[in-house]
């Protein structure tokens, strides 16, 4: 997988069909030149259950064309959205929106569509005033009753999986999974998906889709993510470590969500996504990374460093 991020403003959802003039082979064409540039997929974000209205099949088509696989993010950064972290209902009702406005074909997904990205960095739910102290409840919680929602989402509309995966990109803070097996940054997430899947009662939570069927389905679909803005070469050596210790993780591959090179100069950079691609090749458990993208109407570092 070699992927771009796309992000954009004053809407958050890019796949709609007001900013086709950006993506589109008659406008800017956005899609066609990440295909020039190399990529083999787009990373989006908010495309689901922000609820945007128009179709959304224009984009899938378009990457479609071009060969693009589309990774279509919820939106997730509102933990009010859920209830007390349980997000069974907004993510099921997100899904079914999304099936209204073109990410069916067939009965089952769109073809473009390679992977759903359920969260982006829930860990960081432990900051929010709701979670209340809990930790990695919050995060855990939302996972697993998200992962839930669109399962049941998917019965519901008798839309098949096809090919389309399932994960959730967590950040690289240090954190200890929710069953204390695992600590460090970004895999903490990977074991807690394993300890939760097996027990959703670790979170206190009561799946409504039949816990056989989310385990089945897991198991078959779930690839691990995480977001970074480390150098490769300890992302790769930390992530390798730890897949040793622990088991492959469920024999689940990873990807980087975000590779965000924060500061490197052109020659690291260069380097990370050399390496990155050859590992992609030789290892049937890493599959690639996203690359991520300065964000101008984000202050901090990854403005300033955009601006030099």
């Amino acid at each position: 997988m070699e992927s771009c991020n796309y992000y954009g403003l004053p809407s958050e959802d890019m796949l709609q069909e007001g900013y086709a003039i950006q993506w589109g082979a008659e406008g800017r064409n956005d899609l066609g030149r990440m295909k020039a540039l190399g990529a083999n997929a787009v990373r989006l974000y908010h495309s689901l259950g922000l609820e945007s209205e128009g179709s959304h099949q224009g984009f899938l088509d378009r990457a479609s064309e071009l060969q693009l696989n589309v990774m279509p993010g919820f939106h997730s950064t509102e933990p009010n959205l859920c209830d007390d972290f349980d997000c069974f209902e907004f993510w099921r009702d997100a899904t079914l929106k999304g099936f209204e406005q073109g990410f069916t074909a067939d009965g089952q997904w769109h073809p473009a569509v390679s992977a759903l990205i359920l969260l982006n960095e829930p860990d960081f739910f432990e900051h929010d005033p709701l979670c209340k102290g809990r930790g990695a409840f919050c995060r855990v919680k939302a996972a697993i009753s998200a992962l839930d929602g669109v399962l049941a989402a998917e019965d519901f509309a008798g839309v098949a999986p096809g090919r389309v995966h399932l994960t959730v990109t967590w950040s690289f803070a240090m954190r200890t999974s929710i069953d204390d097996v695992v600590q460090g940054p970004g895999t903490f997430g990977f074991q807690d998906m394993l300890a939760v899947v097996k027990d959703p009662s670790l979170v206190d939570y009561t799946p409504r889709t039949p816990l056989s069927r989310i385990q089945s389905e897991f198991e078959k679909r779930w690839v691990h993510g995480l977001n970074t803005q480390s150098p490769w070469s300890f992302v790769s050596e930390f992530v390798s470590q730890h897949y040793q210790k622990y088991d492959n993780f469920g024999n689940l591959p990873w990807f980087i969500g975000e590779y965000g090179a924060n500061g490197q100069d052109e020659d690291v950079i260069i380097s990370d996504l050399t390496s990155m691609e050859e590992r992609a090749v030789d290892d049937s458990l890493f599959l690639g990374a996203a690359v991520f993208q300065p964000l101008f109407s984000k202050p901090g570092s990854q403005f300033l460093k955009a601006q030099t």
